[in-house]
């Protein structure tokens, strides 16, 4: 916390306050003291909040007066009056105020008099600060002399990269962390990749901000900060949960992240896949669903590895002849050749069709359909109800 003396040392005639007070954005009156028997005085104080390192005018900064000195907190109790800063004239950063004390024996008695004040700033980006002025004459306007404020609160606007697999092509959808040396939690900000600009796996973290709120502790606009993958499916550098990618952070600049993420899938056993299929009849080339056709899916996994009981799911045909399953499998030595990384296809034993009278449909087998896992959905052949086979000879 700063904690400032200052001396007024630039004045202007009593004749010219209402005119710059006109242009203050607030304008407090305040009686001081009470009580009988004493002189009342009255002045106005007037100055800038600005950017300890720029020099720019800080707009929205609070500046709170008080008559006695209130410590290190700018923003404690028993202020006389307060006021935000905010342009005027063009200029950013100025305030104003009026205050009425009391004195018993003015300096220059009933004709003026001369106190000291204390301001309090704050700002939520900047370090507050408590400035002592002296010299406050009263029927005057009493310019203060600038009050700097350190920042305590930076933004980086992004932060952008790029998470591929091992040939190199973009991965959507992966979980990323973003970690601040600065902070004390392990989850600042969170982003998952996405096409972006035409480029997939890309990520951004937007509006990064990190603090500085120790005032014994110099304040920064660059931050260190990590970024990790923090994802269900896919991890970088196999058995390595703290790899980090590390970054430094430029208060009001974009940051390119070094170097692209190289993920991999989990290693897994368990696998899913949605199986969608039809079932139609054809009159004069016109293709109609068979509704109610009941539909057995069986298969052999590691699970259920014996041939004699095979796992099965049953389901019915709906008005447009659809139906659909959702199938899961265990193997315990997923992939295969053409198979992407992490993924898995399982044979089955076959897709059979029952409960429509009078018409064959032929099943689906192994060599004609499997399961992927990496497919959503999984289509199935479509099957042809066939119509009634006609008596031989004409018979019955």
């Amino acid at each position: 916390m700063k904690h400032v003396p200052f001396t007024v040392t630039g004045r202007r005639p009593a004749r010219r306050v209402m005119r710059l007070g006109a242009l203050a954005p607030a304008l407090a009156l305040v009686i001081v003291l009470s009580g009988c028997g004493q002189y009342f005085y009255k002045a106005q104080i007037a100055g800038y909040v600005k950017d300890a390192e720029s020099g720019a005018g800080i707009n929205g900064a609070l500046v709170r007066v008080y008559t006695t000195d209130p410590g290190t907190e700018a923003d404690a109790e028993g202020f006389i009056v307060e006021t935000p800063t905010a342009t005027s004239g063009g200029n950013t950063g100025y305030f104003s105020s009026s205050v009425i004390w009391q004195n018993r024996s003015g300096q220059f008695g009933k004709e003026g008099d001369s106190t000291e004040l204390f301001l309090g700033v704050s700002h939520e980006d900047y370090q507050p600060a408590v400035v002592r002025v002296r010299g406050i004459l009263s029927d005057d306007l009493n310019l203060v002399p600038d009050v700097r404020l350190d920042r305590a609160s930076f933004t980086s606007p992004r932060l952008s990269g790029r998470v591929v697999n091992a040939t190199g092509e973009g991965v959507n959808g992966v979980r990323l962390v973003l970690d601040l040396d600065s902070t004390e939690s392990e989850t600042d900000y969170i982003t998952t990749t996405d096409t972006i600009d035409g480029e997939a796996g890309s990520y951004r973290f937007t509006d990064v901000r990190w603090r500085t709120d120790d005032p014994e502790t110099p304040s920064s606009d660059t931050e260190t900060a990590t970024v990790r993958v923090d994802d269900p499916t896919y991890e970088w550098r196999e058995n390595d949960e703290d790899a980090r990618l590390t970054v430094t952070l430029v208060s009001d600049e974009n940051t390119v992240a070094p170097e692209d993420i190289t993920v991999t899938r989990k290693p897994r056993t368990e696998f899913t896949a949605t199986v969608v299929g039809r079932v139609y009849r054809e009159v004069n080339e016109t293709r109609f669903g068979v509704q109610g056709v009941t539909v057995i899916l069986t298969f052999n996994d590691d699970v259920y590895d014996d041939p004699a009981e095979p796992k099965t799911y049953v389901t019915n045909t709906n008005a447009n002849g659809q139906y659909t399953f959702s199938v899961r499998w265990v193997d315990a030595a997923p992939g295969g050749s053409g198979v992407p990384e992490g993924e898995d296809v399982q044979e089955i034993v076959s897709i059979e069709f029952e409960g429509w009278a009078g018409r064959d449909i032929d099943p689906i087998t192994d060599a004609q359909f499997k399961l992927r896992s990496w497919i959503t959905p999984n289509y199935a052949p479509d099957r042809v109800a066939e119509p009634e086979a006609a008596p031989e000879n004409g018979g019955e």
